[in-house]
């Protein structure tokens, strides 16, 4: 049935309301139900409570937190006292004083409403407080009192934003209740204790509590306008004569301490550490203020508190009280560090990490002297972990400074001095030498995972040679060796021989060796099918010597590399020796885990590589240790020294594609990058820099790779055909100067838009890029024709639209004004061009021969490749040998050897093989370990056979 409505009565708008709900619910099908009359009666009553929450608020009378908790909230916010919530009744509690309100750790609590501050008037703010539950140091548990200021409009003053009235320390639940009481006026005067800052109008005055666990009772937060009150005086009409009295009893000297007991100081202040040592601080004293360590104003002023317990960084006063360090943040300076190069700061460091334990909190490093904290008397390392080490800009540390994984600080350049004096630059303290675990930014996949294969190999079984270097091409069997599994030791002369270790080698291998000391000549040797390949030298510079059978040898003499001249490390006598092979018919060497030749090519597929010793004199002389790994990354790369090409949007500026690019290859495979010479200027197009490049003959003479990004300027004026005219010859120019075409980076544009296209209205005035379409294929098809590098810059950005202009915060525009880059956009281009640059050093190590025709020297017994289809060896990727094609018969004299493979393309064992003549009868073809191919037998009439199922696994 329907509800009654309510009969008038009290707030009578609020019955009116109610009975407006009663009513709709009672039209819901002619009735009401409880549930809609109880949902309306909550909303109704939400409603009151908002509004009455929102009234302006007179200045309270009550001026006691826990008695007025509506009154009072937990913000400084700016605006009306409506904008702040009151307090929550959880906050409340019975005290020996009444009801108060109960802080837990951090928190605040303040007048929801503001005070004005008059022009003449003076105000008497008051503040009550009690500690209720101690918290175990160090917690930094203090109470502060204060005062927020707010301008004319109600918000928060920036320049001064609050004054401090007292803040409370050490205080513990014996302190007992705490009275803080200040005079406030807008002018400075008589009695007045603070001053409002310039622009305060409004004043709030708040309790802060800080710590974790410590607990603390507001009771009283009071603001009184005393400008009217009236004192009387009282009658001293006989205060001389008690003055006198005293002064008869010899008290004088007492009268201050007398004082200090009356009035119950509880702040103390000294000059310097020893004037605190030598003091009887007053027992009421429970802050002791010190204005210098040394010397007042030397930077190591600081507060301290009572803290019972001996402790290296705590100070006892003469009374016999201790007194701590009460600085959240504390300096070295306030334990008596001196940044001045020559104050030994280890005892203050000490001192410093007992005062904060291993707890991680911080230690400023302020800059006051030269910034230089010397850390010089003998002992052990000075260990910074436990602590977290917070220095200012300028400042250094110097002496025997540990590095444990466990240290924390900003970044800290550090000179190292060992025990004995000697001084190292150029270490620094990183901001996080361990990341913590959440900001982990990389995990490893299968394709990170280095699976080289590594073995040692037994000098008493692998091939002795020698050759007589400069008066043939036959390599004969070496018996004046003598060896054990790691060393081969042989007596040399001046006999113009050549005495070397051969191992068989692929694509993807490298063999080291250690040459031992002596005056004679070391050399890596690279026999091809064709000739052989030897660098050779002893502690000078270096011989590259090139020989094909039967032809005149190619040599380059003189030849020296980076760190040769400099560091003895790199002297070839002085080196471990490595000779890499790339792949079948590219090999390059490395010295001491450093390339340093570029990768050579050889005329024909690689067969083995060895290690070989040459006499200058009579001596004895010895390699050890020779080692073969398969791998696929090779890492040792020599360090480069990079030119760019280019306009405005390769130019020298900061965050500019070059230096992503410099970043991304320092590290990596071994690669260090010791120059960019960035020869691209604003404006200029492929012509002017072609006219620059011709002129460069300082930087190109030194540089190892190019990157030509031109092209833009060029679109907006000339056609392609003569960008592209102007980029070939770049090309030649840099060839001609010793760097190889394979080292050269070509850069195809991206697109970009004219201010039209961006609404007229924002970036740089681009002309059009109408043509170029015609400049992105014609800079790849040169790429192709020369031999060179290439990036598309276009592919590497992504699409490049006016849209993206209005976007910011959904995509990177990637340019920044119709044509220039973004720094998003240069870090993408510099890392392209990076890949391309160590591409073109680090080349892929595989394994795989195309298919290449048996090499005369390799075959037996006058039998010949076939005119038509000449038999052929191949090597895939993974070192599986396939022979095709046919040999034309030659000695058929049964069992007959008609061919003898390589020492790197046969197998571990014998495979047998049925093979096809080209009357289709069959023979058994059997393959050796040795090489050999040999026919068991040869039917009458035959005059070819056919390899083309021989399949087999290399040996390794």
């Amino acid at each position: 049935m329907p509800i009654d409505l309510i009969k008038p009565g009290g707030d009578l708008a609020a019955v009116d309301k109610l009975n407006q709900t009663i009513a709709k619910a009672n039209e819901v099908d002619g009735k009401a139900s409880t549930a809609a009359l109880t949902t309306g009666i909550a909303a109704e009553a939400a409603a009151r409570r908002a509004e009455i929450l929102a009234l302006p608020m007179p200045i309270p009378v009550q001026h006691r937190p826990g008695d007025a908790p509506l009154l009072f909230g937990r913000s400084l916010a700016d605006g009306e006292p409506e904008l702040i919530p009151p307090l929550p009744a959880s906050l409340l509690r019975y005290g020996e004083a009444g009801k108060v309100v109960r802080l837990t750790g951090d928190d605040i609590v303040a007048p929801r409403h503001l005070y004005a501050i008059e022009p003449g008037r003076r105000y008497l703010v008051i503040f009550a407080v009690q500690r209720r539950v101690n918290s175990a140091d160090p917690d930094n548990d203090a109470i502060r009192c204060a005062l927020a200021w707010y301008g004319q409009g109600k918000g928060r003053l920036l320049a001064t934003p609050q004054t401090v009235v007292q803040d409370l320390l050490g205080l513990t639940t014996g302190s007992g209740r705490q009275v803080v009481r200040a005079v406030v006026s807008r002018s400075a005067g008589a009695g007045v204790d603070i001053v409002a800052p310039a622009g305060a109008r409004h004043s709030r005055p708040y309790c802060q509590g800080f710590g974790t666990l410590v607990q603390n009772d507001v009771e009283v937060i009071n603001w009184v306008d005393i400008t009217d009150a009236i004192a009387f005086a009282p009658d001293v009409s006989s205060l001389q004569d008690q003055i006198d009295q005293v002064l008869s009893l010899g008290l004088g000297d007492r009268v201050g301490e007398l004082e200090a007991q009356v009035t119950a100081p509880n702040d103390f202040r000294v000059a310097t550490i020893a004037d605190l040592i030598a003091a009887n601080v007053p027992v009421t004293a429970d802050t002791v203020q010190v204005l210098g360590f040394y010397a007042p104003g030397d930077g190591g002023g600081h507060r301290r508190i009572r803290s019972p317990g001996a402790d290296i960084s705590k100070v006892q006063s003469a009374d016999g009280a201790l007194w701590a360090v009460a600085e959240a943040v504390p300096a070295l300076q306030h334990f008596g560090g001196v940044d001045d190069g020559a104050t030994d700061n280890r005892d203050p460091l000490a001192r410093a990490k007992s005062h904060l334990g291993a707890t991680g909190r911080t230690l400023r490093l302020p800059k006051i002297g030269t910034g230089v904290y010397e850390f010089s008397t003998p002992g052990a390392l000075i260990d910074l972990s436990g602590i977290t080490a917070q220095a200012e800009a300028g400042v250094k540390l110097r002496g025997p400074i540990a590095f444990p994984s466990t240290t924390r600080a900003t970044d800290i350049p550090v000179d190292y001095r060992d025990a004995g004096g000697t001084e190292f630059e150029n270490f620094r303290l990183p901001a996080y030498q361990a990341r913590p675990i959440e900001q982990k930014q990389r995990w490893l996949t299968g394709g990170d995972l280095d699976h080289k294969e590594i073995s040692a190999y037994d000098m008493t079984t692998g091939v002795a040679e020698k050759l007589d270097l400069l008066g043939s091409d036959a390599w004969v069997t070496d018996a004046a060796v003598s060896s054990s599994a790691d060393t081969r030791t042989i007596n040399l002369t001046a006999d113009g021989f050549m005495r070397a270790a051969f191992v068989p080698v692929r694509g993807g291998d490298e063999i080291s060796v250690a040459f031992w000391p002596g005056n004679f000549i070391r050399s890596a040797v690279i026999r091809y099918a064709g000739g052989y390949a030897t660098f050779y030298a002893n502690d000078g510079l270096a011989t590259l010597r090139i020989k094909p059978i039967g032809g005149a040898a190619t040599e380059f003499t003189g030849l020296s590399w980076f760190g040769r001249a400099d560091n003895p490390a790199w002297a070839p006598n002085k080196a471990e020796w490595k000779i890499r092979i790339y792949d079948s018919r590219t090999w390059s060497l490395l010295l001491n885990g450093m390339e340093i030749i570029a990768p050579q090519v050889v005329a024909g597929p690689i067969m083995d590589a060895g290690f070989g010793m040459y006499g200058v004199d009579s001596i004895t002389a010895s390699m050890s240790y020779l080692t073969k790994t398969r791998r696929s990354e090779p890492a040792g790369q020599a360090p480069a020294r990079v030119l760019c090409i280019g306009d405005s949007t390769t130019e020298d500026i900061i965050g500019g594609w070059p230096y992503a690019m410099k970043e991304t290859l320092n590290g990596s495979l071994g690669l260090r990058v010791w120059d960019v010479f960035n020869q691209a200027v604003a404006g200029q197009t492929s012509a002017q820099q072609l006219t620059a490049l011709n002129a460069n003959d300082a930087q190109l003479t030194i540089a190892t790779h190019v990157v030509i990004h031109v092209g833009i300027n060029d679109s907006q004026g000339s056609g392609p055909a003569t960008t592209l005219a102007n980029i070939g010859a770049m090309i030649d120019r840099i060839v001609s100067r010793g760097i190889p075409a394979g080292r050269v980076v070509l850069c195809v544009p991206y697109l970009w838009y004219t201010k039209i296209l961006a609404g007229g209205v924002k970036g740089f005035d681009a002309g059009p890029n109408d043509a170029h379409w015609l400049l992105r294929a014609g800079i790849k098809r040169l790429a192709a024709t020369r031999g060179c590098r290439l990036v598309d810059f276009q592919e590497v950005l992504a699409a490049v639209t006016p849209i993206d202009l209005n976007r910011p915060l959904q995509v990177d525009p990637i340019v920044r004004d119709n044509i220039h880059p973004t720094l998003y956009g240069y870090r993408a281009m510099g890392e392209a061009v990076a890949r391309e640059v160590l591409a073109s050093s680090a080349l892929r190590m595989t394994q795989r021969m195309a298919a290449y025709p048996l090499h005369a020297s390799w075959l037996r017994n006058s039998w010949a490749l076939d005119g038509g289809r000449p038999a052929q060896i191949e090597v895939t990727a993974d070192g599986m040998v396939s022979l095709t094609g046919l040999l034309n018969k030659g000695d058929v004299a049964e069992p007959v050897i008609i061919a003898r493979l390589p020492p790197n393309m046969r197998p571990s064992t014998t495979r047998e093989y049925a093979a096809r003549t080209n009357t289709g009868s069959i023979t058994v073809l059997y393959v050796g370990p040795d090489g050999n191919l040999t026919l068991s037998s040869f039917p009458g009439g035959a005059t070819s056979v056919a390899l083309d199922n021989v399949v087999f696994p290399a040996s390794d």
